[in-house]
C-alpha cells in the first residue's frame, strides 16, 4: 500500500511539474523553459565612491535592473574589467515522498558535475551537504542555500585561494570571456541556456586592488518581490581601487659609501657623486586577476648628470619597516637600461613572479609592500650642468599594469613645481660659481700673471678645475689639503676669472701673486655660497632684494650680503667680486742721485755709533 502511494505522489509531482512548465509562457511564476536569459554587469569603483561620499549602503545586486543605481554611480564606471562566466548545472526539481509520513516535498535545486563538485570540495562543499547523488550520471544535487552558504564562505576565510581556484578553474573548463566593461562600466552576455552560472573576475585595469568576489547567478532568477521570474539578470559589483605611491629625493654622498640625509635638494660640486632614492609603495595585489604584469621606473636626469653603472639595487620593507629582500642586478629580478640621460628599470617576469603574491592567503608576495630604489649619478664637469637656482632636475616615472593587459597608467615624481615659493625643481642638485675681476688701481697691469687658489673651508679640500678657455674653468673635483695640488687660476686679459661648478659652502680664495709693481692682498677673500633648500641659513627678510618668489641661492663676500648674477634660466647663479691691486711704493734705481747719499748717510751713521762706543769705554776705564 506504502509503495502505491508513493508511486501516485510521484506521478502527481511530475504532472504538476509539468503542467507548471508548459505554462510558463502564460505565468511569469513558472520558468519558461524555451526562454534564453541574459547577464549584464555594471562595474564601479566603490574606494572613490565611499571618499567623494555617493556610496549608498542600500544599492544591492538583486538581480534587477536599477537606474537609480547606475545614475549615482557614473562618474565612477571603471573600463577594462573582465568577467568570466561557466554554466555549472541546470535548474531541476527535486521532489522527495516520506516512506513513513507519506508527505511529499519539492525543491529547487542544481546538480554539479564530478569536476565542478571536486573544485568545490576543496572550498568547503561536502558530498553530505548534496540533497541527491545521481551514481548512474555522477550528478551531485544541491540547494542554492547550500551553494551560496559554501561560496560566502570560502569568500571569507580564504579570499585569495577561493578567487585564484575559481579563476583558474572557469579558464580550465572553457569558460566564455564577457567583453570587458566599456566607459560607463557595462558588460553584457546575451543568449544563455537557463542554469546556474559561476563568475568570476579574471582581468582588471591598473586601478584595482581588490576584485569582486566569485559569486552565482542564476538565469533566471525569481525578483525581489517574489512574484515572477526575472531571465535578463542586471548587477552591480564593485571593486576596490588603489594606486602606488612614488616619491623621489638625493642626498650628497659625503665619502663613499656613506651618504647624507635624503632630501628634495642638494648642492654639490662638478665632479661630484651624489645618490638618488626612489621610494614607491605598491599596491595591494588580492589575487591573479589583480596581478601585476608590468612595473617599470624609466628615471630622467638633465643634462648635466649623469649615471654611475652599477650602483643600483631595490630594497623591499613591510608595513613596519622591515628588511624582506633586497635585489642586486645579478638576482636578475629587474634590468637596467641606461640611453643617454635616460635609465629604465623594469622587473623581470622572475621579478615580477616574487613580487605576486602566490597561491594561498598566506603567501603574500610584496603586495602593499615598500619599493626603495638606490642609484648613483655623477654632476658633469661642462656647460651642461644648470648653475644657481633653477637647479639640476631629475623625474620618475612608474608605469604599471595588471592582468588587462592594454590598461597602462603612469605616476610621476620630480616634476617642475612652480607652485612653491621657493620654486625650482624637485628633487634638484644645485651648483653655483663665481666671477671675479682683477684690477689694477692705474688701469695698466697684465691680469694673466695673476694667480689665485680656492680652499673650501666647510669640507677642508682645495678646488681643482679645467681651464675651458681664456680665464673660464669649470671644477673637476676635490684635492684634499694640500696646497700643491690646488688648480692655479688666471683670469683672461681683460681681467675676468670665471670658476663654475662650486657647493654651497664657504671658500677662502687666495692671491699667491700679482704682476710685477703691484702689492698683493693683505688677506684672502672669504666666500659664502648659501641655498636656502638646503642649509636654511638666510632668513628670507634677509636674501629678498632679488626675487623670493624662486630665490633659493644667496652669498657673502667677507661677510658682506652681495647680489648674485644671472646665469641661463637662474635668477641667482654666480657671485660677483672685483679685486684691486694698487701700486707698490716706488724705491729710486741703480744709478739715481738717491743711490749715493743712502749708503753715504749709512756710513755716517756707522762712525757716529762707533764713536759714542769708544767714549763710553774710556768714561769705564
Amino acid at each position: 500500500m506504502m509503495k502505491r502511494v508513493c508511486a501516485l505522489m510521484m506521478a502527481m509531482m511530475v504532472v504538476l511539474f509539468c503542467g507548471l512548465t508548459a505554462g510558463a509562457a502564460a505565468n511569469d511564476a513558472t520558468i519558461n523553459t524555451e526562454e534564453k536569459g541574459s547577464i549584464t554587469i555594471y562595474k564601479y569603483d566603490e574606494t572613490r565612491a565611499r571618499e567623494e561620499q555617493k556610496f549608498q549602503d542600500s544599492y544591492v545586486s538583486v538581480g534587477e535592473k536599477n537606474s537609480d543605481a547606475e545614475n549615482l554611480y557614473a562618474d565612477y564606471a571603471i573600463a577594462g574589467v573582465e568577467f568570466t562566466y561557466l554554466k555549472m548545472a541546470d535548474i531541476s526539481t527535486h521532489n522527495v515522498v516520506d516512506e513513513q509520513t507519506g508527505k511529499a516535498s519539492v525543491q529547487l535545486v542544481y546538480g554539479l558535475d564530478q569536476t565542478s563538485f571536486n573544485v568545490f570540495s576543496t572550498l568547503g562543499l561536502l558530498m553530505t551537504d548534496a540533497v541527491r547523488v545521481d551514481n548512474e550520471t555522477g550528478i551531485y544535487y544541491f540547494t542554492s542555500d547550500m551553494l551560496v552558504r559554501c561560496l560566502a564562505e570560502a569568500n571569507r576565510t580564504m579570499p585569495v585561494t577561493t578567487k585564484n581556484t575559481l579563476e583558474r578553474f572557469v579558464k580550465e573548463n572553457s569558460g566564455t570571456k564577457m567583453d570587458k566593461t566599456d566607459e560607463t562600466g557595462k558588460s553584457v552576455a546575451n543568449e544563455l541556456e537557463l542554469g546556474l552560472y559561476l563568475l568570476v573576475e579574471t582581468a582588471v585595469p591598473e586601478q584595482v586592488t581588490v576584485t569582486t568576489a566569485p559569486f552565482f547567478v542564476s538565469v533566471p532568477m525569481t525578483s525581489v518581490d517574489g512574484n515572477y521570474w526575472v531571465y535578463d539578470i542586471t548587477v552591480y559589483p564593485k571593486n576596490l581601487t588603489g594606486k602606488p605611491e612614488i616619491r623621489k629625493e638625493v642626498s650628497e654622498v659625503t665619502s663613499a659609501p656613506v651618504k647624507g640625509e635624503y632630501s628634495t635638494a642638494v648642492s654639490a660640486s662638478m665632479g661630484d657623486e651624489v645618490a638618488y632614492r626612489i621610494t614607491s609603495t605598491l599596491p595591494l595585489i588580492t589575487s591573479e586577476a589583480t596581478h601585476l604584469t608590468e612595473y617599470t621606473f624609466v628615471d630622467t636626469l638633465e643634462a648635466g648628470l649623469s649615471y654611475v653603472p652599477g650602483q643600483i639595487s631595490l630594497t623591499w620593507y613591510d608595513e613596519s619597516g622591515n628588511q624582506l629582500a633586497k635585489w642586486e642586478e645579478v638576482n636578475q629580478y629587474f634590468t637596467v637600461d641606461y640611453h643617454e640621460n635616460q635609465m629604465t628599470v623594469e622587473m623581470t617576469e622572475a621579478g615580477l613572479l616574487q613580487i605576486n603574491p602566490k597561491n594561498s592567503d598566506e603567501a603574500r608576495g610584496f603586495s602593499g609592500c615598500t619599493l626603495v630604489i638606490d642609484y648613483g649619478a655623477k654632476v658633469n664637469s661642462g656647460e651642461a650642468v644648470i648653475l644657481g637656482d633653477a637647479g639640476n632636475g631629475n623625474q620618475v616615472t612608474l608605469r604599471w599594469r595588471r592582468s588587462s593587459m592594454e590598461y597602462t597608467d603612469t605616476l610621476t615624481a620630480g616634476e617642475k613645481d612652480l607652485t612653491k615659493t621657493n620654486g625650482g625643481k624637485t628633487p634638484a642638485v644645485y651648483t653655483y660659481g663665481m666671477e671675479l675681476t682683477k684690477l689694477f688701481a692705474d688701469g695698466n697691469g697684465d691680469a694673466t700673471k695673476v694667480q689665485f687658489i680656492v680652499f673650501n673651508e666647510t669640507d677642508g679640500y682645495y678646488i681643482t678645475a679645467q681651464e675651458a678657455e681664456a680665464g673660464k674653468y669649470y671644477v673637476t673635483g676635490k684635492v684634499g689639503a694640500l696646497e700643491k695640488d690646488a688648480t692655479v687660476f688666471h683670469p683672461a686679459p681683460d681681467g675676468v676669472l670665471k670658476i663654475y661648478g662650486l657647493e654651497s659652502d664657504f671658500y677662502r680664495v687666495t692671491e699667491l701673486k700679482t704682476d710685477g709693481g703691484y702689492t698683493l692682498l693683505k688677506e684672502d677673500i672669504r666666500i659664502n655660497i648659501g641655498n636656502e633648500r638646503t642649509d636654511r641659513v638666510c632668513a628670507a627678510q634677509e636674501c629678498n632684494h632679488v626675487n623670493h618668489e624662486f630665490l633659493t641661492a644667496y652669498a657673502t663676500v667677507n661677510d658682506g650680503l652681495v647680489t648674485m648674477k644671472l646665469h641661463g634660466e637662474s635668477q641667482n647663479a654666480i657671485v660677483p667680486l672685483t679685486v684691486v691691486n694698487e701700486r707698490g711704493y716706488e724705491v729710486p734705481a741703480t744709478g739715481d742721485s738717491g743711490t749715493f747719499f743712502l749708503p753715504l748717510a749709512g756710513m755716517i751713521g756707522a762712525c757716529g755709533l762707533m764713536g759714542i762706543s769708544v767714549m763710553l769705554k774710556k768714561q769705564r776705564v
